[in-house]
């Protein structure tokens, strides 16, 4: 076979420069593994040698100093035609392989590929570990939200098994709420009704507190309405009375007919204590602090008096000392309900804002309590609670509990300054005679403004 001529040659050394150029790039790419590469050029080589056996005559002695196509390939020239490309696979045939190309070409190839991937795996491997670390972050939160479902979960079945130890007492009724009742989608209004009953259990008793409790998330309000017990009131098939007889009358359901009706404030709950459950859930918190007078002193243990004879204790059980000057003191549950039912100082009106202050007092003990302390309220509480607040919806109102204590604390009354009057009606009971129209403004702007 004749020898390769000297263009020839070039376009050759062109071609092998074209096709390194391009393997280096596929390789960079990640087109290609590095043990493809090696092997495309090992089966390259084998089949070329091959070839070359069949048809290359033996060397000759006489040429071995002349210059070899390997010598030349150190030789770059500029970048081939497309023409020489097309040509460079039938010159490569013609091209005689020196023994010593053989053995010395595939480990010069496989250490330059391995050199290049090295090079291109940098940003690859980059990409990998950032990878990496995202995926086993993910499994992290996957593992915490699985924590806090369980949780919520255990802690959601504990509320419920509690909150069924309270006397669940829905009330049924063919009232329909009119249309002009003060309502908004989200706002919950509870009644909380404070009876005075002598004796533990008894349902024959009259309201002598009633406070709403209106949760209002939209403007982060948590309000408390004190009712006058003394307004006087249509009582739906009772005719007008003063508002407290609505409870002895009817029970729960007629008091919040009764107060949807003249107030215009739409209730949705209502929660019932008499004077032992009250004691109760002020010496389950430790206690209240508030500000007494030393005149307010006589008057509470009056009341402590009244409430030990029904218990059947020793008469000054737990009295307030008679030498207290007055100033900020805790007072027991005893003292905290002898406290809230003063009226002889001040009148009805300074009453209601004594049952407002202990209120609010006891919810900053609440806000202060600890979970031990708090469960422990709970369980004693309950019991004497009676209401129609289903488990779940007081289920969730407790776990939601954390953030309605830290809205802000709103004290209100009805009827509102400047909204009613003394009068004298029916057999001579001295009563207040109310303009709903303007509390209903008042109540409107109060809870949902």
């Amino acid at each position: 076979m004749p020898d390769l001529t000297e263009e020839e040659k070039k376009i050759l050394r062109q071609a092998y420069e074209i096709k390194e150029r391009i393997k280096a790039e596929e390789l960079e790419a990640g087109e290609v593994s590095v043990d493809e590469a090696v092997d495309e050029d090992l089966s390259t080589d084998k089949s070329i040698q091959r070839q070359r056996k069949q048809t290359r005559p033996k060397p000759n002695t006489n040429t071995a100093n002349e210059t070899s196509p390997v010598d030349e390939r150190s030789i770059y020239g500029p970048e081939a035609s497309n023409e020489a490309i097309k040509k460079a696979p039938e010159i490569e045939k013609k091209m005689p392989v020196p023994e010593a190309e053989k053995k010395k070409r595939p480990k010069q190839t496989k250490q330059k590929v391995r050199e290049t991937v090295k090079k291109a795996e940098k940003k690859p491997r980059k990409e990998k570990k950032k990878k990496g670390f995202l995926h086993k972050l993910l499994k992290v939160l996957i593992i915490i939200l699985i924590i806090m479902a369980v949780a919520l979960a255990g802690v959601y079945a504990f509320l419920r098994t509690t909150i069924a130890q309270t006397n669940y007492k829905p009330y049924e009724t063919s009232y329909e709420r009119q249309s002009d009742v003060l309502t908004q989608k989200g706002v919950t209004n509870i009644l909380l009704i404070g009876t005075d009953t002598r004796v533990a259990g008894s349902n024959d008793a009259r309201s002598d507190a009633m406070i709403v409790v209106s949760i209002n998330p939209y403007k982060r309000k948590f309000v408390m309405t004190s009712i006058m017990r003394d307004s006087y009131v249509t009582i739906p098939g009772y005719g007008e009375n003063r508002i407290n007889e609505a409870y002895s009358r009817g029970g729960a359901a007629l008091l919040i007919q009764t107060i949807e009706e003249n107030y215009k404030l739409g209730i949705d709950y209502y929660a019932q204590v008499d004077f032992f459950s009250f004691v109760d859930v002020i010496d389950a918190f430790g206690g209240v602090t508030i500000n007494v007078e030393q005149a307010e002193v006589q008057w509470i243990n009056g009341y402590i008096a009244e409430y030990n004879q029904v218990s059947g204790v020793a008469d000054r059980d737990g009295f307030v000392d008679e030498q207290f000057a007055g100033g900020q003191i805790t007072l027991t549950g005893k003292q905290a309900l002898g406290y809230a039912r003063i009226r002889k100082i001040g009148n009805d009106f300074a009453r209601t804002q004594r049952q407002r202050t202990v209120m609010n007092a006891l919810l900053e003990k609440v806000k202060k309590a600890n979970v031990v302390t708090i469960y422990k309220a709970v369980e004693s509480i309950l019991p004497d609670i009676s209401t129609n607040i289903s488990d779940s919806k007081m289920c969730s109102l407790l776990m939601q509990s954390v953030l309605y204590l830290n809205y802000d604390m709103v004290q209100a009354r009805v009827p509102a300054d400047g909204t009613w009057s003394n009068a004298i009606m029916g057999a001579n009971q001295e009563v207040l005679a109310v303009d709903f129209g303007a509390n209903k403004s008042y109540l409107q702007s109060t809870i949902y403004e």
